[in-house]
């Protein structure tokens, strides 16, 4: 059974947001580790307790199995009611429809109006979310996006 619930233990998501970071690095040059040996995350502390931040945590029978970061204004774009952050199912885990079954209990908790950006050379992502949106017939607008000199695509599109 897959669920999604709030993840309440930031020392926990802090462990499993670095081999998210890790599977990302592949995608994105400008991530890199630092003196520690660790992904940059420190804006996750800055954030974690307002209220339009929203960590998710994704668990197939009572065990982790990655996690989503929900956003509301003013981190999603103006007009925009939900910003899919970050999403990440642990990758021995993939392939098992854990990360569709998790985003359609998102998609009945939250409805409304969203956005959320791919890194365009993440092939697994854009497709796992083009297959996703199409499957659930959720229309959506892709346009192309550059942030930090990463391309990538940005998707909006509404939930009812």
């Amino acid at each position: 059974m897959i669920t999604i619930n709030s993840f309440d233990d930031k020392n926990e998501f802090h462990k499993l947001f670095q081999s998210y970071l890790h599977d990302l690095s592949r995608y994105n040059p400008n991530l890199v580790l630092n003196e520690s040996g660790l992904f940059d995350a420190t804006w996750i502390d800055k954030d974690w307790d307002l209220p339009e931040f929203i960590p998710l945590c994704i668990e197939q029978n009572h065990t982790i199995s990655g996690f989503i970061i929900l956003t509301k204004e003013p981190f999603s774009k103006p007009g925009v009611q939900y910003c899919i952050q970050e999403f990440f199912i642990l990758k021995g885990l993939r392939k098992q429809r854990i990360g569709v079954t998790a985003i359609e209990q998102l998609f009945k908790n939250y409805s409304g109006s969203y956005s959320m950006v791919v890194i365009k050379d993440n092939l697994p992502a854009k497709l796992f979310w083009e297959n996703t949106l199409n499957r659930m017939r959720i229309q959506y607008i892709k346009e192309t996006y550059i942030e930090e000199g990463v391309d990538g695509l940005s998707y909006e599109f509404t939930v009812l």
